[in-house]
């Protein structure tokens, strides 16, 4: 595979089907937060606990600290430590391999290793086990690659340091400031974080990219960042401008000015550059914009799930389902099970008649999660390889909420806690290995964050620090690697795109 930079790739005809289908899965998720959310303005004026003043410590901590370590690496360009398989890279430099590892058996294998100008955090490690095998050549949406798939904050980066980790933004700028005012985050103190979606619906993406670029903070690609930049390129290689309204920002990001022009570069470079996953080692946390299947290491995911996917369902199910239709349905509707079903209950509903029922096959979900839990720690170096393992019953990715599956997240057992966003019909998301932190703040929800403390070199809470700068009325969590977490929401400043209402069938499980 070729740099993304090389590749002159217009965007893949299926995605104007995704794109189709993308709407309807938004209008599902907009009406479910409709219903649920009450903006609670009051939220606003609540008072904000000063920073503990160990903070003010912190940041003369941190910075001899980086200096120390650039300082022994000047040197050293690259040094590899063959136990762990890790590549530590100078970050004043950029280092790509020359050579790159022939397929396999049909598998792109690619390994580069960049520095992220984009945050102002540089990434100083890369695990091999970071690279993702994909026989993919443009991302879901048409665009080039990015040069990096998976990017890795190395314990060094994150030791002494709050980390922050922001939900779906969707263009609400004036919410996202508020919200790093709430959890007092201190630029180069502090690591931000998001869970990818920063623009589209919301009516300030421009202004949300620029407070990403000047408040450093750190992102990974979410599909409507990856749709936007698909918009962009159409518009200012073809000269064909956005059909869509949550689309039409994008051509803010060509200007006249030359100022403008340099500033707006940078941050369509930016989109280009975001990776599709992020790990914090340090924290045994990673952080993408949607899901992964349980039971399959992230190198080994699927690009488009990692952005897309809600739900997965067992392979099992799909299988019987296409060898015995519900009813008369054709194999076209089965895959989603919505349209006909759809007819069907909006008939029902003008008669006074209940929904109709789609039976399904049944399915153990009990000792499937229990088989993965079995296997969680698949995938950590120097784990058992999957292959020698118990069973896992086989599941596969849904982009919508399938009438035979489940959250992904509430499925899912590890090894690493996963951040992910996303789903905002179901709002936040707290499973034991999992934490959904789309609020839907864009529909009038909220947007949420969840503070992790800092951590010592043993790995553990800093002393008196497990709640500095932690909102009085933060909710605490457990994650499920032990450490404990705070939840901090502020409400919607309005309802940004209005929600819309899609009703399906009943479900009944149990089918033999």
């Amino acid at each position: 595979m070729t740099e993304a930079e090389e590749v002159d790739v217009p965007v893949a005809p299926a995605a104007v089907v995704v794109e189709e289908a993308e709407e309807e899965v938004e209008e599902e998720e907009s009406a479910v937060v409709e219903e649920e959310v009450t903006v609670e303005k009051e939220a606003q004026e609540e008072e904000i606990p000063a920073v503990d003043e160990q903070l003010d410590t912190d940041v003369a901590v941190v910075e001899k600290e980086e200096e120390v370590r650039i300082a022994s690496q000047v040197k050293e360009v690259i040094v590899v430590n063959e136990e762990e398989d890790i590549v530590v890279v100078n970050e004043a430099e950029v280092v790509e391999d020359e050579e790159k590892e022939e397929p396999v058996d049909g598998i792109a294998i690619v390994q580069e290793h960049v520095k992220n100008d984009f945050a102002g955090v540089s990434f100083t490690t890369v695990p091999a086990r970071s690279i993702i095998r994909t026989t993919a050549t443009t991302t879901p949406e048409g665009n080039p690659l990015p040069r990096v798939f998976h990017q890795v904050l190395p314990e060094s980066t994150t030791r002494h340091r709050r980390v922050i980790i922001i939900g779906d933004i969707h263009g609400c700028a004036t919410e996202l400031r508020s919200l790093l005012d709430k959890c007092s985050y201190r630029k180069g103190v502090d690591i931000a974080i998001s869970v990818g979606d920063l623009v589209n619906k919301g009516p300030e993406s421009l202004d949300v990219l620029k407070i990403i670029k000047n408040d450093e903070i750190i992102a990974v690609r979410g599909n409507h960042d990856d749709a936007a930049l698909a918009e962009y390129n159409k518009y200012i290689k073809n000269n064909i401008p956005p059909s869509k309204e949550k689309y039409q920002w994008v051509t803010e990001l060509k200007s006249s000015n030359k100022r403008d022009e340099e500033e707006y570069s940078q941050l369509v470079t930016a989109l280009e550059e975001l990776p599709f996953s992020l790990s914090l080692p340090g924290y045994g946390v990673t952080v993408l914009h949607a899901g992964m299947v349980p039971g399959i290491d992230i190198e080994d995911q699927q690009l488009e799930n990692l952005i897309r996917m809600r739900d997965v369902v067992p392979t099992s199910v799909l299988e019987a389902l296409q060898a015995d239709p519900p009813e008369s349905e054709s194999d076209a509707e089965i895959d989603h099970l919505h349209s006909k079903k759809e007819k069907e209950v909006a008939t029902a509903e003008e008669k006074g008649a209940p929904p109709p029922q789609l039976v399904l096959p049944a399915f153990d979900w009990e000792a499937c999660i229990a088989a993965l839990g079995s296997n969680k720690n698949s995938g950590v170096t120097g784990a058992t390889p999957l292959s020698t393992l118990p069973l896992v019953p086989q599941l596969e990715a849904s982009e919508r909420r399938h009438p035979a599956g489940k959250a992904w997240a509430s499925v899912y057992r590890g090894p690493t806690h996963c951040f992910f966003g996303h789903d905002a019909s179901r709002k936040l998301q707290l499973e034991p290995w999992a934490t959904g932190l789309d609020g839907g703040c864009v529909y009038g929800g909220a947007l949420y964050a969840a503070i992790l403390p800092a951590l010592d070199e043993n790995g553990k809470v800093m002393e008196g620090r497990a709640k500095a700068g932690v909102p009085s009325n933060a909710q605490k969590v457990e994650l499920g690697t032990g450490l404990s977490a705070w939840l901090v929401d502020v409400p919607a400043t309005t309802v940004h795109s209005p929600p819309k209402i899609k009703k399906s069938a009943a479900v009944v499980e149990g089918k033999e």
